[in-house]
C-alpha cells in the first residue's frame, strides 16, 4: 500500500484526525455545481 507524506506530526491520533477533518470538507458535485452556478455536466465535462 502506497504512502502519503505528511506535515507536520505524523503521530498516528494526529494523521487520523487530519483524515476525518479533510473527509468531512469534501462536496458532492451537485454542491459544486450550484456554487459555482452551472450544471452538473459542465462539472464533469468542462
Amino acid at each position: 500500500m502506497p504512502s502519503a507524506k505528511s506535515k507536520g506530526s505524523s503521530n498516528p491520533h494526529n494523521l487520523v484526525k487530519a483524515t476525518i477533518a479533510a473527509l468531512c470538507e469534501l462536496r458532492d458535485a451537485h454542491s459544486v455545481a450550484q456554487l459555482r452556478g452551472i450544471s452538473m455536466n459542465q462539472v464533469f465535462n468542462g
